[in-house]
């Protein structure tokens, strides 16, 4: 799930800045490594969801070879390479090779390329200190040598356009942060360098929490596991499903009112409740199969879920809908657990 480190061991990690992530050591010892645990928690929250998810590893894909093609393209012709590039990235150095080797003797994947061998299927590199993001120093160990195309990857801006390749992209939904900094460059290496048409888009806004943008530096994250806790998993979904090109502002406090919605959303869809136009009905149409909710469960108002919810005994709380008329007296098993979940 969603663990805290001590502080200790927070600082701890720092010596594995420049590490990739399936190389860093897992903090919380339940996985191989780093990035396998934290691939764990967002597999584990889109299963919560009903979300069946089909799950690649970039290092993997590496390791075996499926970006050797896109990349022999790009390294075959590093002029070209550098001068698409350099219409979107300030300070292209002359020497520009876009691969980033990972050392073979402290393992940072900031080394500098310096000569590439496509027959030989090599980089020579060497390892430097780099900054990241402006604000971390990377500490280069100046080891020289030679390694496998295999033992590192891609900048991010010719790796995504090469993942649209190798998995044959037809269609690509990103953040907006990315409309203005890798989208337009992906395009460029896709058409000009791969000779590949880009996949379509579509550009979703910034999601909010509490109405600042969801940040661990602020201390405002929620994952979907902290989510489904507090509400159904198909509430949630349909938090998703809100126009994805105006900004999502998930109200922890408020999270009565998302779920009101949902209710009504459901009962627009069965013909319940009139909807306010007739795209308001379109939607609920279209999107409500799509939740995967299966057979129709009781909605008790969350409100009064709440309310009810602070005796903790579900005998008393069964009673005590049934007295209320938010539960048929003769209530299945079924519908006792519906109320039970939303409780």
């Amino acid at each position: 799930r969603w663990h805290v480190l001590p502080e200790k061991e927070l600082k701890d990690l720092n010596k594995y800045v420049g590490i990739p992530y399936v190389h860093v050591p897992d903090p919380f010892g339940c996985c191989k490594s780093w990035a396998e645990h934290f691939n764990n928690v967002w597999l584990d929250g889109a299963r919560a969801l009903g979300v069946n998810v089909e799950d690649y590893s970039n290092d993997s894909l590496y390791k075996e070879g499926k970006f050797e093609p896109p990349t022999r393209t790009i390294l075959s012709d590093i002029p070209l390479a550098k001068e698409v590039i350099s219409r979107f990235q300030l300070n292209t150095p002359g020497d520009y090779i876009p691969f980033n080797p990972i050392c073979e003797n402290c393992g940072r994947i900031t080394a500098r390329a310096t000569a590439v061998n496509l027959d030989d299927w090599t980089v020579d590199y060497v390892c430097e200190s780099k900054s990241l993001a402006g604000e971390f120093e990377v500490p280069g160990c100046g080891f020289r040598g030679t390694t496998s195309l295999n033992n590192g990857k891609l900048p991010w801006r010719f790796e995504w356009p090469s993942q649209w390749q190798i998995f044959d992209v037809r269609m690509e939904p990103f953040g907006k942060d990315h409309y203005e900094g890798s989208w337009p460059s992906g395009q460029e290496i896709s058409k000009v360098i791969l000779k590949r048409q880009p996949p379509v888009y579509t550009v979703y806004e910034f999601f909010l929490v509490n109405g600042a943008k969801m940040s661990t530096r602020h201390g405002n994250v929620y994952i979907t596991q902290d989510m489904v806790d507090i509400m159904e998993p198909e509430a949630f979904l349909y938090f998703y499903s809100l126009n994805p090109m105006k900004q999502k502002n998930l109200e922890v406090k408020n999270i009565n009112f998302l779920v009101d919605s949902f209710d009504r959303f459901e009962r627009i869809y069965y013909g319940e409740v009139e909807p306010a136009d007739a795209e308001e009905k379109e939607t609920a149409d279209r999107v409500y199969p799509m939740l995967h909710i299966g057979r129709r469960k009781v909605r008790i108002p969350y409100t009064f879920a709440a309310m009810v919810s602070v005796s903790r005994n579900d005998e008393h709380i069964l009673r005590t809908l049934k007295k209320t008329g938010h539960l048929p007296a003769d209530a299945t098993p079924d519908q006792e657990q519906d109320a039970l979940t939303r409780v």
